[in-house]
């Protein structure tokens, strides 16, 4: 029988518990609790290169929501509340959570008691034997793959692996990263967003205290390929390859490894082969066409260069051992659209089809080397893109070689909403699309696309703010709904000291870095995001941006974006639609943004796009928005 003290004090016990209870006390962790740290991140005893990046950016961005610097241990040190485990490790063997089997950068979140994982498929590029790893080798490198191969063609694989990695870090572009994948999201839970290259293009919220979160799940990517044109790691910057990892991209190597495009100029670009097999060289006005442009123009009926080209494919695999190579003939066959002359060729043409004129050409070819080369080497794919003039799928083939993947070029997805800018055969991209499916046996396609407005010198688009994140929305949901199309390559324009700015226009960095950020930055960020989920809300999206990341000038910024999204084709005479009055209207949309922005990192940001537009307000005598 309990006595009254008995009874007081277990009256206490439980109040007391029922209090601790009620303020959460139990059943709830923290990673960081009013500025202070109550978790560690752990990860393998010898981590990969993209898993120690992994926990270093949870890390960075921990500390700069709550002021916690958490601290990175290979195993737990037993007084930390939390762990949370960052890529593969014997700890998450034993949590028997795994990641190996996640492809093209998917990953898994699963949380515990007192413990969070975080994890992917991650490993470390290890690039071939015969490879340059600086300018200076490439030299040796020639010279070494000439041997091999007893030919004279060119090597785009080898001699330019350099190209491919960041000498100042370590980091490969082959580097798969599927934790770091994983932290990014679980960041972005948290209200990180990352929305332009640099600190002026991320929001990081304010908070001291992070709870543990509850959370299982595994995320997979909409498309496999998501490449944002980030070719050259030895020219760009640590936050310019940051921002490319953080937006959830992936170069897309085991699709089409390393090797160049426009295969074909492999074949016939060295001035040896134009000496000694001048057939192998487009016919035009009686003269075969060795010096057009770099590397010549193709006679793709020469069968001495069908012959030569399967030699060379088999070559780059048996020396490589790339997943696959490109046989693509460039858009431009000859002078202002002329073809070869010869018989053969001429014979093969279908001119009044409209984007499909030499599409029984050209694929007859590529079709004819992947059949060749899938004989010896059938687990390798062949690649080809369909140009402008063979955008269309062959009529003469009814099923394509079991191993050959067709890039669709120039999806001209910024007119998607403007379709009064392209005939009609050429706007209907989902009918292309679906038309290559029935013929794409490999059930292997990609799309690639040019974001190059901004270029300079290129289209008279340079400065006009064209904005189409709504087409982009729709147009990768009629990707999606194409099965065999695995995502895409899309080319931005980059920085280039050599070419000369127009009146007016800003340099916005070294070479090969992101031209002008504070534009181009919408259209890459939602296409990136999308790619994940395509079925996302894109209003929704846009709204958040505007909000955080135009503070008191989100109603302006959002004006002056739909503006331009609907009107940017009257804003350039590329189109014969240029109307000053519509530029007189998107400056004003600016200045009130900017006005309303004040002197804040908002007003930074809109400064971008009242430095980009200025060539274009210039043109028509407007004063530049103060």
């Amino acid at each position: 029988m309990r006595t009254n003290t008995q009874r007081l004090c277990w009256s206490l016990i439980l109040g007391a518990l029922g209090a601790m209870l009620a303020a959460g006390a139990f059943g709830e962790a923290f990673i960081s609790e009013d500025g202070q740290s109550r978790a560690e991140i752990v990860i393998s005893e010898r981590p990969l290169r993209m898993t120690k990046l992994a926990a270093e950016e949870l890390r960075t961005y921990i500390e700069k929501i709550s002021g916690a610097r958490l601290p990175i241990a290979t195993s737990s040190s037993g007084n930390v509340p939390v762990q949370i485990y960052v890529g593969k490790s014997a700890h998450t063997d034993r949590l028997k959570v795994f990641g190996d089997d996640l492809k093209h950068g998917g990953f898994r979140m699963v949380s515990g008691e007192n413990w969070l994982v975080l994890l992917g498929h991650d490993s470390d590029f290890e690039p071939m034997e015969l490879h340059a790893r600086r300018v200076a080798d490439r030299a040796r490198i020639r010279e070494a793959f000439d041997v091999r191969t007893g030919a004279t063609w060119l090597d785009s694989v080898g001699p330019y692996m350099d190209r491919s990695h960041h000498a100042e870090t370590g980091w490969w572009k082959g580097d798969e990263r599927g934790s770091l994948n994983a932290v990014y999201e679980f960041l972005r839970s948290l209200g990180v967003r990352w929305y332009m290259p640099g600190e002026l293009g991320e929001v990081v919220p304010k908070a001291g205290t992070v709870k543990l979160p509850q959370v299982n799940k595994v995320v997979r990517p909409d498309f496999g390929l998501r490449h944002h044109d980030l070719n050259r790691f030895d020219l760009v910057s640590r936050e310019d390859i940051l921002w490319h990892f953080r937006l959830g991209l992936n170069h897309g190597a085991d699709f089409y490894g390393y090797g160049g495009r426009h295969g074909i100029n492999m074949v016939i670009g060295r001035d040896e082969t134009k000496q000694a097999h001048p057939e192998y060289y487009a016919l035009w006005d009686g003269k075969r066409q060795t010096d057009y442009g770099r590397y010549g123009a193709p006679c793709l009926s020469a069968e001495g260069l069908f012959e030569e080209n399967v030699r060379f494919v088999r070559a780059v695999f048996d020396i490589y051992d790339e997943p696959a190579v490109d046989v693509s003939v460039t858009d431009n066959l000859g002078k202002s659209g002329t073809r070869c002359e010869c018989e053969a060729c001429q014979a093969q043409y279908t001119l009044d089809r409209p984007f499909g004129g030499i599409s029984d050409y050209v694929w007859s070819y590529v079709n004819r080397v992947a059949q060749e080369v899938y004989k010896t080497h059938p687990d390798k794919k062949i690649l080809s893109y369909a140009y402008q003039n063979h955008l269309l799928p062959p009529e003469k083939i009814d099923k394509l070689s079991p191993n050959l993947v067709v890039g669709i070029a120039a999806v001209w997805r910024h007119k998607r909403h403007h379709p009064e800018l392209n005939p009609p055969a050429k706007r209907d991209m989902d009918r292309i699309r679906q038309a290559w499916q029935d013929k794409v046996t490999s059930g292997i396609m990609f799309g690639w696309d040019y974001y190059l407005y901004s270029q300079v010198h290129r289209g008279g688009l340079s400065s006009v703010p064209v904005y189409f994140p709504r087409a982009i929305a729709e147009d990768l949901r009629a990707v999606k709904a194409v099965p065999a199309m695995q995502g895409e390559f899309i080319e931005v324009t980059r920085c280039d000291p050599k070419l000369p700015l127009p009146e007016g226009a800003t340099p916005w960095g070294t070479r090969g870095s992101l031209y002008a950020p504070g534009f181009n930055h919408l259209n890459l960020y939602v296409t990136a995001r999308l790619y994940w989920d395509v079925d996302q809300d894109v209003d929704a999206m846009l709204e958040e941006y505007y909000d955080l990341f135009y503070g008191p000038a989100r109603s302006e910024m959002r004006a002056f974006v739909d503006f331009c999204e609907k009107n940017w084709p009257q804003m350039t005479a590329r189109y014969e639609r240029k109307d000053p009055a519509i530029i007189r209207q998107m400056n004003e949309l600016l200045a009130a943004a900017r006005k309303a922005a004040g002197g804040s990192v908002y007003g930074k940001r809109i400064d971008l796009m009242i430095e980009y537009t200025r060539p274009v307000k210039q043109e028509t005598g407007e004063k530049q928005s103060q």
